[in-house]
């Protein structure tokens, strides 16, 4: 569990371990040098009589704080969590006996969760599905998440463990590197992980790296599917209509940048006109005449008169 200026929830994360029916062997605690009160927290719960480990390192962010914990872990599989996401009572039993039942050992559980808005309490929760299709799964992130997902122990260390220039996607571009390497992966239906998603959450500090890291994965995913003969017509509709949905949005904060990418991405006969998109048919005329670039600056335009005249 990495934790940085995580007062707010990392003790009923802990419970939430503390609560499983599952005889769970290790609990590691990384302090990513918090300067609230985590680190106190977690010394209080330890002298309480939590078996904890605690560790303290120079703030280097949660993939290092991973890291870090993983060079300590002696079980064959590792749960990460952070530190404000809760799991059920029954994760990681229900997860064992998956293991227990599969023909051979899983190199990852992915596991279907629950969003939940804390700053919004009246929004509903969110399930986020797994897909039946891995790679598909990995493009839409619907293949598990950190703390949704079982990860074996040998097969994270054995691909490089977390890369820690990757976050905020440094969870998918880890899966992306299990894939290649040929990992079996099971997946698991049942949400018993719960994400507390915040308005202060590291993605939404900063959307725009956050879409710039998405969008530099996905062309990686798409060029690997490519050359290996991959890429059935399904992930490649699936890759270009989620690329355009982030170019779409990056458009308006970082114009040159979603310039960029479209052209790295969008092959030059694509038409952004799936329904899913949500653009419209004078976005879609517009992009059809003008190009990517003129037909954000002009759809935006057109919105702006559409309000004015409404």
């Amino acid at each position: 569990m990495p934790c940085f200026n995580a007062e707010r929830y990392v003790k009923r994360s802990l419970e939430s371990v503390f609560c499983q029916t599952y005889d769970v062997k290790q609990i590691i605690c990384v302090n990513d040098e918090s300067t609230d009160g985590t680190l106190p927290i977690l010394k209080e719960i330890k002298d309480s009589g939590g078996a904890i480990t605690i560790i303290s390192q120079p703030n280097a962010g949660a993939s290092a704080a991973r890291n870090n914990g993983l060079r300590r872990v002696s079980a064959e599989y590792v749960q990460f969590l952070d530190s404000d996401d809760l799991l059920e009572p029954t994760k990681l039993e229900h997860q064992a006996g998956l293991i227990e039942q599969a023909e051979s050992r899983p190199d990852l559980i992915a596991a279907a969760s629950k969003s939940v808005f804390v700053d919004q309490p009246a929004r509903p929760p969110a399930v986020n599905n797994i897909h039946p299709d891995e790679w598909t799964g990995l493009v839409l992130s619907g293949l598990g998440i950190t703390s949704s997902n079982l990860w074996k122990t040998s097969t994270v260390r054995s691909v490089g463990a977390w890369d820690e220039a990757w976050s905020p996607s440094d969870d998918a571009e880890l899966m992306f590197r299990m894939l290649k390497s040929g990992a079996h992966v099971l997946r698991d239906s049942h949400v018993l992980t719960t994400l507390q998603r915040q308005n202060d959450s590291l993605s939404n500090r900063d959307a725009v790296a956050s879409a710039k890291a998405w969008l530099e994965l996905r062309s990686e995913i798409y060029h690997y599917l490519s050359a290996n003969d991959l890429l059935t017509p399904e992930r490649e509709q699936t890759l270009l209509k989620t690329a355009y949905f982030r170019l779409h949005m990056l458009a308006e904060e970082e114009p040159k940048t979603a310039i960029k990418w479209h052209r790295e991405l969008i092959p030059r006969d694509y038409i952004p006109d799936d329904p899913w998109l949500g653009l419209g048919r004078v976005y879609v005329l517009l992009y059809r005449l003008f190009g990517f670039s003129r037909a954000e600056q002009l759809h935006r335009y057109w919105l702006r008169l559409r309000r004015l005249f409404a």
